[in-house]
């Protein structure tokens, strides 16, 4: 069977899907012989191609769904194994087939080879399909110490992928598979399968991260047949805010001979990780900006670029020359969204950079998506152009102010009136009304006038924010009597 996995930066985005080839398959000889003389529907539909017309799947897996309904009895996990692991790599989702094998599975779980429950999972989890029965009754299965014991490290890497995928936060089983796996010698793809599918359901287990870690650091990068492996190690550590030095220095030598075999995805997701984990390896960024600096970008997404560039400020790395080729890139898209306007003005208030074109494009890609803008962004947003002096660009853009109403002020009363909206909607927390108290504070201390010419319902928000909650002022007068 393949265990197919996912990889996705610890700040949720891009996706890229990887097939490995497991290694081991406790099934003997005489049954895969037994499987390919076999002239039935199972077989048939083993030897689909990717790529078949969907009419000629969809018809084939029927005749399974007959043959596996008729044939209940004699049908084994192997041939379970035959068909889930056919659809899967057919990418074709039959549920009458898809419900049968479920009921096979219920009924036979302890039967089951441990290998076999973990595959089942695996391919329902890569076809999206969320049975929760079947991934509760092997959950509950595999929670149990003593048959958790029986599971190699290709076997926890297939189940716990399956789990992050169809985002089902067992903490049982994962406590259990981490207890298991801290006794074992996990090779280091396996070990960038697990914790990659740990971190994405934030289930940070210090000691799992701990023990993986060290069979990182013994994995030879030989060992690493795939370079977003590496990455895909670096991002679980980084989500999960587990911080490695040793390992992430180790990791990063492993890189230096193959730079230019990274993809964009690879390159973001490896400068981000250092970047949120404060490490830093000089010659691994050498090499990295002389990529960027010789290589065309256009194969990096709007996402990318902003995590690239924040992700290089946050570390200090770079250059002028390296810098002018990202922004200039950055101005020739349109398809913003507003965490990437946030990190790319915050790169530019880091590097002290007032990039006028670049900012005009990020004003204008404001205006146009205001309404989408919830509360951390738009507070980043806000912020980043007033510490950058940048609310008189808003003049050279089309903006509904009134005859009196600078651009400027214009501007900056769309947005706190957008942030009036969403606390009417859900109030702030602390944290983000700390933010936006920071916020308030910059554009009144240096654009005191406009401030002061805002609107009655605009300056009123802003003093609403500096109340004391009335729990606050109720301790204060119940602890001042005598």
């Amino acid at each position: 069977e393949n265990c197919f996995w996912t990889e996705r930066h610890s700040e949720g985005f891009l996706m890229v899907r990887v097939v490995r080839q497991v290694s081991r398959l406790s099934v003997p000889r005489a049954v895969f012989s037994q499987l390919r003389a076999h002239s039935g529907p199972v077989a048939e539909l083993s030897r689909l191609k990717s790529g078949t017309p969907k009419q000629i799947v969809a018809r084939v897996s029927s005749e399974v769904a007959q043959q596996l309904s008729g044939q209940w009895a004699t049908l084994t996990h192997e041939d379970i194994l035959q068909i889930v692991g056919s659809l899967a790599r057919l990418a074709h989702v039959h549920p009458p087939l898809l419900e049968l094998v479920v009921k096979h599975v219920l009924r036979g779980t302890r039967s089951y080879p441990p290998y076999a429950l973990c595959n089942v999972v695996n391919a329902f989890a890569r076809l999206k399909y969320d049975h929760e029965v079947l991934m509760s009754t092997v959950a509950s299965h595999f929670a149990d110490s003593e048959r958790a014991a029986l599971l190699a490290p290709i076997d926890v890497s297939c189940l716990v992928f399956a789990y992050a995928e169809l985002r089902k936060r067992r903490g049982d089983l994962l406590e259990t598979l981490a207890e298991r796996l801290s006794s074992l010698d996990v090779s280091g793809p396996d070990c960038a399968i697990i914790l990659n599918s740990y971190s994405r359901l934030d289930e940070c287990n210090p000691n799992l991260f701990k023990a993986l870690s060290r069979c990182v650091i013994r994995t030879q990068s030989e060992n690493f047949d795939q370079l977003h492996q590496i990455s895909l190690i670096m991002n679980a550590f980084a989500k999960c805010k587990v911080r490695k030095p040793q390992m992430m220095q180790i990791l990063g030598r492993h890189l230096y001979s193959r730079v230019d075999e990274l993809t964009p995805q690879n390159v973001t997701n490896i400068v981000n990780a250092f970047a949120r984990l404060n490490c830093y390896d000089r010659k691994l960024f050498v090499l990295l900006q002389t990529k960027l600096v010789k290589e065309p970008l256009r194969g990096y997404k709007v996402l990318e670029l902003a995590n690239l560039v924040h992700g290089l400020a946050k570390l200090g790395s770079g250059g002028p020359k390296l810098y002018a080729a990202l922004f200039a890139e950055c101005e020739s898209r349109l398809d913003w969204d507003p965490r990437s306007v946030a990190q790319v003005l915050d790169t530019l208030r880091r590097r002290g950079l007032r990039h006028e074109t670049l900012l005009l494009v990020l004003v204008n890609t404001l205006l146009r998506d205001l309404d989408t803008y919830e509360v951390h962004p738009l507070t980043q947003v806000l912020w980043c152009f007033v510490e950058l002096d940048a609310l008189e660009l808003a003049s050279r853009t089309t903006l509904p102010a009134s005859e009196d109403e600078s651009a400027a002020r214009c501007l900056m009363r769309l947005g706190l009136e957008r942030m009036a909206t969403l606390q009417t909607r859900q109030p702030l927390s602390p944290t983000q009304q700390c933010y936006v108290q920071q916020m308030v504070r910059a554009y009144h201390y240096r654009y005191e006038m406009d401030y002061n010419l805002q609107p009655h319902h605009v300056k009123e928000f802003c003093s609403t924010l500096f109340d004391l909650p009335t729990s606050v002022t109720s301790s204060i007068v119940r602890s001042s009597r005598p």
